[in-house]
């Protein structure tokens, strides 16, 4: 009874313990549905979150578009920020509240969330892989970072993302340094009219022009010319052809304003009302145009047009349009000061009926500097009508001493002179306009003595002589304007009468081997030394170049009348002539021409300022020369010495002369815009200003790679010689592989020598990756020295390699000196300084003054709507300039922190925070 009793309570405790385990599992399962339930809950909560942040990103990108479409500069007072700053969230953690929230309500338009916004502009870091390491250490001292660390940064460059610092620097320092530095800003190269840069040592002086043209320059043309003559390699003169309409005043004012006629010109004080001007009747084809704008004098404002401050002299950035021979202009008077316009000038890049073409050339390295024209004088004397039977004897007084050609003149044209005696050599029977036979010298008194005796050939008659040294003495002087040495072998000079025909005698060829020294004048002669090259007629007849100046010149190469050319030759014409230089090519290198009435005897023609470019009649041909002023009446290799030498200074009253080493043509490529401060613009003893470098700093980019072909030759049948590479026949191929090139879009140029293969044909392949296969061959002409392959796409990691494969395919020499890259669409790492920390500027520039300057005057860009940039800066400070490719006002590239916050009955229940970089684009 017992026993069954106790297996009767065991079954008891089996099925309590079944049923807790029941329980036990039951309620396990329960529990964990319902925790499945929470978590579930809880990940869509998340998701709405984060849908809630990607709201808050495509919410700010569009803001960020809209500030694109409102401001062509970017800064701090945009809406980009001022429209998602507060106090009430801390979104970079950094413990203080910099944005606001931002409600989002569901489709019922019950609250669901929020989130909060904070963009940062990359532009406004330091870029960790482009800026330079002199900068980029100075910014980690800035931030406190020792030197182990800071070099640490620098060698492990290129970084992929800005948390790679992180592993440097540890957790503290890189949360305290992170908002500095960056990998991702890009600036595009378009300026603030959406146009694209142009390349400041452009290839292309059509595209030099057109980009001074729109960026309204003052005297466009010229300093266009003068800017490609500078920064290219060759000597051959660029030359442009400037059609204009020019001294147009207007015909009245149809909504008068603050505007007055005072006389040849209009007048408003300053903040008052604008005017609209009226031109018509103009004998003008319709058509756009170039308009520029001039006040009475050079130093006037004339107002401001669609927005922007215009300067006399300055050009509108729109074209003028002309209907009917008519336009209207409205011009709006200085807030700030005294406006004054009288007239405008209409320009055009192509002919059109009604405007006057005029051709402009560039001041190239080497120039025509002194010309002697006429060694030679006519003297006159009051003898008698009828010479006597006797012998008339008369000494002549107060000439220059030297040897001279002697010519006898008579007072009837052809007449006889008779038989003439000087100094105990005798010729008999000349007549008017003779040679006397041999050379004669004045004594060092000045004195010339002559006998004449009349014959039995008839009535003899006498009016005086000419003492002459051409064209023996004849002289071209050129001189280098750069700072290097020059071969001029195989040049040569022309000169042409001014109806344009070759004067009988030219060309006259430079000898191989003559080179030109920087700043060195050299004087080429018709007759050095009185023996070859010497035309043979002129050889050892006692009269020659260095008899009369005392030292060599360098003979020309007369080829084709070297057995011709005698006394009789005037290969200078008094009457006037125009003179060219050219180089091997047959490029011209420079071209000046003189009138009769500017020639003097015995007196050269010189330049005052060697890079004036005077042209009275706008034919392209220098011509506004000084006679010399110095003792000896010309200044054959030194220095001119005329009035145009001189300049004055207007406060000291100081008569300051000048130097031909203050004019620079570098003849090579451009660093920046440092050096166009340097340039001529060709007015007396002026260079390019730093207006017109504000001017250029927007539409100009000095961001290109120049490829160094020497060290990265990989091999073929090119063989680099004098550095350049040659291939000799037709098939021969090289190959040359370029590191470090960040990817990107770039436009490739290949350059020959000098010109050496003009005309000439090449293929071209690349490769822009480490894998793959190189394109296709492209067949390339050589056109201006320069053969453009087009566009090529380097893709990767930040930096990658290019290789190039070059084939020669024209059977005949090919030199190449250089393959170019120009960045198409946009440069990494320029830094804004409208939005940049002052830590950041500080490591740019060594100069707190100049930081200060930026911060106090920010933004910066925009002032007076002129448009100007980064070039606003230069009328801050010129210490700036070197700085201008590394420096921006807009920027293209942001990082956007988001975060999203869910919400439910005013609780809220999830937030995901998201942060992005994007491009914002156009």
């Amino acid at each position: 009874m017992r026993q069954f009793r106790n297996k009767k309570g065991q079954s008891l405790v089996v099925v309590i313990t079944a049923l807790t385990m029941l329980f036990i599992i039951g309620l396990a399962f329960f529990v964990l549905s319902q925790a499945e339930r929470v978590s579930s809950i809880r990940h869509l909560d998340s998701i709405r979150a984060r849908y809630i942040a990607e709201a808050g990103i495509a919410y700010a990108q569009q803001v960020l578009k809209l500030d694109r479409n409102t401001n062509l500069i970017d800064s701090l007072k945009d809406i980009t920020y001022e429209h998602f700053k507060g106090d009430e969230v801390d979104l970079d953690q950094d413990g203080q509240t910099e944005s606001r929230w931002f409600n989002v309500n569901d489709s019922q338009g019950n609250l669901c969330g929020r989130f909060a916004i904070k963009i940062t502009d990359e532009a406004s870091k330091m870029n960790l892989n482009s800026t330079s390491i002199g900068a980029l250490k100075q910014l980690c001292s800035n931030l406190g970072m020792d030197s182990a660390k800071t070099n640490a940064i620098v060698s492990k460059r290129p970084f992929n993302a800005i948390e790679q610092l992180g592993v440097i620097l540890g957790k503290d320092d890189f949360k305290h340094s992170k908002d500095f530095f960056t990998v991702y800003s890009l600036d595009k190269e378009i300026d603030l009219d959406r146009r694209r840069r142009s390349y400041l040592n452009s290839t292309s002086a059509q595209v030099l022009l057109e980009a001074f043209l729109s960026a309204g320059i003052n005297n466009a043309y010229q300093k266009a010319a003068n800017l490609k003559d500078a920064s290219d390699g060759d000597l051959a003169q660029t030359v442009f052809d400037k059609f204009v309409l020019g001294n147009l005043a207007p015909n009245g004012l149809i909504e008068p304003g603050g505007w007055r006629n005072v006389g040849g010109f209009y007048e408003a004080q300053a903040g008052s009302s604008a005017g609209r001007f009226v031109w018509s009747n103009l004998a003008l084809e319709d058509g756009e145009y170039f308009c520029f704008l001039y006040g009475p004098d050079a130093s006037d404002v004339v107002g401001e047009v669609e927005g922007k401050y215009i300067y006399s002299g300055d050009g509108l950035i729109n074209k003028v349009k002309v209907e009917g021979g008519g336009f209207s202009l409205q011009i709006k008077p200085a807030k700030d000061r005294l406006s004054r316009f009288s007239h405008i000038e209409l320009e055009g890049l192509a002919p059109k009926s009604g405007l006057t073409r005029k051709v402009v050339t560039g001041v190239e390295a080497v120039v025509i500097n002194e010309l002697m024209v006429k060694p030679a004088k006519e003297i006159t004397i009051d003898a008698p009508d009828i010479l006597p039977a006797e012998t008339f004897r008369y000494t002549f007084t107060q000439l220059k001493p030297g040897d001279y050609y002697i010519v006898v003149l008579a007072k009837k044209t052809g007449g006889l002179v008779g038989d003439v005696t000087i100094y105990g050599d005798s010729a008999s029977n000349l007549r008017d306009g003779d040679y006397f036979p041999l050379v004669r010298n004045v004594n060092s008194s000045g004195d010339l003595t002559i006998e004449i005796k009349n014959n039995s050939l008839g009535t003899s008659t006498f009016r005086g002589i000419k003492i002459l040294q051409e064209p023996d003495a004849e002289f071209i002087e050129v001189l280098n304007l750069s700072p290097s040495e020059i071969d001029l072998s195989k040049f040569y000079f022309e000169v042409f009468n001014l109806q344009g025909e070759l004067v009988p005698g030219w060309p006259g060829r430079i000898p191989d081997g003559t080179t030109l020294g920087p700043y060195q004048y050299l004087v080429f002669t018709v007759d050095n030394t009185d023996v070859a090259p010497t035309p043979v007629r002129l050889r050892n007849n006692g009269l020659c170049f260095k008899k009369v100046w005392g030292f060599n010149g360098t003979g020309l190469i007369f080829d084709e009348y070297s057995d011709t050319i005698d006394k009789n030759f005037d290969l200078l014409p008094d009457v006037g002539a125009r003179v060219i230089l050219r180089d091997a090519s047959g490029r011209q290198v420079d071209a000046v021409e003189y009138q009769g009435f500017q020639v003097s005897d015995f007196i050269s023609l010189e330049r005052g300022c060697p890079a004036i470019k005077s042209d009275s009649d706008g034919n392209g041909f220098f011509d506004g020369w000084y006679a010399s002023e110095d003792k000896n009446l010309a200044t054959p290799s030194s220095i001119n010495e005329n009035i145009g030498m001189y300049t004055f200074n207007q406060q000291t009253g100081e008569r300051i002369k000048h130097s031909p080493g203050e004019i620079i043509v570098f003849n090579r490529n451009l660093s920046g815009l440092s050096e166009v401060l340097e340039l001529s613009s060709s007015r007396n003893w002026e260079k390019f200003s730093i207006l017109d470098l504000s001017r250029m700093a927007d539409r100009f980019s000095s961001e290109a790679v120049d490829l160094n072909l020497s060290g990265n030759y990989k091999g073929g049948d090119f063989k680099e010689i004098k550095g350049a590479f040659e291939s000799t026949r037709i098939g021969e191929s090289g190959v040359w592989e370029f590191s470090d090139i960040h990817t990107g879009n770039y436009l490739l140029s290949i350059s020959s020598e000098n010109f050496s293969a003009e005309g000439q044909r090449i293929e071209v392949s690349y490769k822009g990756s480490q894998e793959g296969e190189f394109s296709i061959p492209s067949s390339l002409l050589f056109a201006n020295g320069i053969a453009f392959y087009g566009r090529v796409e380097l893709t990767g990691d930040d930096l990658c390699p290019l290789q190039l494969k070059i084939i020669n395919a024209s059977d005949v020499k090919l030199r190449i000196n250089a393959i170019r890259l120009e960045p198409v669409y946009s440069v990494p790492g320029r830094i804004n300084i409208n939005t940049a920390k002052a830590e950041v500027l500080k490591a740019v520039f060594d100069s707190d003054k100049l930081v200060n300057n930026i911060i106090s005057n920010r933004p910066i860009g925009m002032k007076d709507g002129r448009k100007l940039g980064i070039g606003e800066l230069f009328l801050l400070d010129e210490a700036y300039l070197p700085f201008y490719n590394s420096l921006t006002v807009k920027s293209d590239v942001y990082e956007i922190n988001s975060r999203g916050e869910y919400f439910k009955n005013n609780n809220t229940l999830a937030y995901q925070t998201i942060r992005a970089v994007i491009e914002r684009g156009d």
